[in-house]
């Protein structure tokens, strides 16, 4: 499996790396607990909530599900 890490992929909208897409939600999630003083965890269930899709299992779902890939011929 290559190192690209897919978290979101979009036919027409194109795709969203993985580390990305934890880094976006682990900020958006500190500002949303500051609000209860829980920034640092905010910031950390931001950055976990996805974590299963490093998974080889799920990589091999999104990419052909989304014609990234072909897994008989990959």
């Amino acid at each position: 499996m290559d190192s690209l890490f897919i978290a979101h992929a979009r036919k027409a909208g194109g795709q969203q790396l993985l580390a990305s897409h934890l880094t976006e939600v682990g900020e958006i999630a500190a500002i949303h607990a500051e609000k209860i003083d829980a920034k640092k965890a905010g910031q950390l269930i931001g950055l976990l909530h996805d974590f299963g899709k490093f998974s080889e299992d799920f990589q091999t779902y999104i990419k052909s599900a989304t014609g990234i890939m072909n897994p008989d011929e990959d």
